[in-house]
């Protein structure tokens, strides 16, 4: 059984780039720990690719799988593994209960043949009952989280150091990419090669609001303060990373604009880590700011937009919060 969702634009461009642009060594690392080791986790800061990586790797080797289960972690396994869909799922009032159990039976009887890969596990490893039953299964599984699991076998996933593979992956968006080298290097450096920040400054190039000179000053620095914000969150100290997102979100706003992509872009973040510490309210109000930047920019029903929203409604869900939709939409 494979179950792989519906994969964005941004999903599928990012998987390919993953598998193509700097990231073999990492696959071919993924699958010789979980080849000796069963069971990886695989940890990086949130935009570094850790779920293309694993998505690329389930391509590359799914002829050694009979079976390959996908599901993005929502805040408690029970009900993940309840919520999966199996061909003798025909009682629809089947309790959790009874579901889980069903299914956690099949699960075990699975060997090394099968992997399962579950995607965002951003909790600690006390924090979910379920998971030393998941850790008993005979398959192979791997996990992508933000967090730490140093009692288990984990991989970390950084930045890719190779500059001409950070530039071929910004020519598939923007396609001067070779004539303003010199430029793109200084924004790979200004970013700290960040995966999604090189890809986002791609996009913003390809669509012709900035120039490549313009877009280096006025992310100097921007994503760095962003990533180390979300890192304190992980980290535990959430009041520390917001008061530094307050910060730089006046100075962009005093400097730029409020409807700027790098205003946006603060937003978002602000409101993941609102999300995280379960302030519901904070965490809508900057999720509306930042989509409202990026539909007047990119448009409203463009697929990046459409992607970014659905981004955001799954983050709610992840919390275990399944009114975000209706929130974002009064």
């Amino acid at each position: 059984m494979t179950d792989f969702k519906r994969r964005s634009y941004f999903g599928i461009l990012r998987f390919l780039l993953c598998h193509f642009c700097g990231r073999e060594r990492e696959i071919q690392q993924l699958h010789e720990l979980l080849s000796s080791k069963g069971k990886v986790f695989l940890q990086g800061i949130a935009g570094i690719g850790k779920s293309e990586l694993i998505k690329a790797y389930a391509e590359k080797f799914k002829k050694e799988y009979t079976k390959i289960i996908y599901f993005t972690y929502s805040g408690n396994l029970t009900k993940d593994i309840a919520n999966l869909d199996f061909a003798d799922d025909i009682n629809s009032n089947e309790s959790v209960k009874n579901r889980f159990s069903r299914h956690n039976n099949f699960l075990r009887r699975l060997k090394e043949d099968s992997l399962i890969i579950i995607d965002n596990f951003n909790t600690t490893a006390g924090k979910d009952e379920a998971l030393d039953v998941v850790m008993g299964y005979s398959c192979r599984i791997v996990f992508s989280t933000r967090c730490r699991f140093d009692d288990f076998f984990t991989m970390t996933l950084t930045e890719i150091n190779d500059t001409d593979d950070l530039i071929s992956m910004m020519g598939y968006f923007y396609s001067d990419a070779d004539e303003n080298r010199q430029c793109l290097e200084q924004i790979i450096l200004a970013v700290h090669r960040h995966t999604f920040a090189v890809e986002f400054s791609a996009l913003l190039l390809k669509i012709g609001l900035l120039g490549p000179n313009e877009l280096l000053n006025c992310h100097d620095s921007i994503i760095q303060v962003t990533n180390y914000a979300v890192l304190l969150c992980d980290i535990g100290k959430p009041e520390l990373g917001l008061s530094a997102l307050r910060k730089l979100s006046r100075t962009v706003n005093d400097t730029s604009s409020d409807e700027s992509t790098d205003y946006a872009v603060i937003q978002e973040a602000m409101g993941g880590i609102y999300l995280v510490i379960g302030n519901i309210a904070n965490a809508t109000s900057h999720f509306k700011k930042a989509l409202a930047v990026y539909e007047k920019i990119f448009g409203a029903e463009t697929e990046f937009t459409l992607d970014k929203k659905q981004e955001i409604l799954d983050m709610y869900v992840q919390a275990g919060i399944n009114i975000g939709k209706q929130l974002l939409s009064e």
